[in-house]
């Protein structure tokens, strides 16, 4: 089980997240580790085919709408500290398409950092979040987000180009329900249609691309349309 300890910067669930292992490991009856959330995602198979429990902490505000379908696949739990539960609800907003719980971890585990104390109030915290987790897998399907359209990132084109002008009026008479918007990152995960479509344009210039964020946009989008006067920021000559 992989579980996120999220606070306001990181310190102190990296300490709660010690004293908990330390104190599992004395019991012995579970192997468990702890790690930061670059660690964690690196070595997520490694850890996740060693430890029964994998304790990960950081800052809460790591979890945005660039890494939540990363934070959605890893993490089983997340816990939010009491210093910054106001921000609970629109964390479990972002993950509301994946089975990943979201939760304030309880004053009465997170307040005793005598891990001893802890133990068996986390344990029993746990088995009820796995079993609720379990549940929650069935209902949610972690596919592309649940999407029902096609995303497609058209690079080095424009909607005002009559040549896609002239492609919306054959989809229209068609009765192609289609949308057209320019690309960013947050937006491309954020998509709230005010009614369904069964096709989404997303255009942008290749210096737009970045090439360290091309992971997260292969998760999400369908296709590329490349026209033919794209270019990409990062390719090298």
């Amino acid at each position: 089980m992989f579980i996120y300890v999220g606070c306001s910067g990181g310190g102190t669930s990296s300490m709660f997240c010690q004293k908990m292992v330390k104190e599992i490991a004395k019991q012995g009856n579970l192997s468990a580790v702890f790690t930061d959330a670059t660690t964690a995602f690196l070595k997520r198979r490694e850890y996740g085919n060693t430890y029964d429990l994998v304790f990960v902490y950081g800052g809460i505000g790591m979890i945005t709408q660039n890494t939540v379908d990363d934070f959605g696949r890893l993490f089983d739990v997340v816990f939010v500290a009491p210093q910054v539960r106001f921000l609970t609800e629109s964390i479990q907003k972002l993950l509301k398409n994946f089975p990943t719980i979201v939760k304030d971890i309880p004053m009465k585990i997170f307040g005793k950092m005598n891990a001893y104390d802890a133990y068996d109030l986390l344990l029993e915290e746990l088995i009820f979040l796995d079993e609720k987790r379990a549940y929650q897998s069935d209902m949610v399907t972690v596919t592309k987000a649940q999407d029902k359209d096609i995303e497609i990132l058209v690079v080095g084109g424009s909607s005002q180009e009559n040549y896609f002008k002239k492609q919306f009026s054959q989809w229209e008479k068609q009765e192609i329900l289609f949308s057209t918007e320019r690309f960013s990152l947050i937006g491309l995960y954020d998509f709230q249609p005010q009614e369904d479509v069964c096709l989404r344009l997303l255009f942008c210039n290749g210096g737009q691309i970045k090439e360290e964020e091309i992971a997260q946009i292969t998760r999400r989008i369908d296709g590329v349309w490349l026209m033919p006067a794209a270019y990409l920021g990062f390719e090298k000559n």
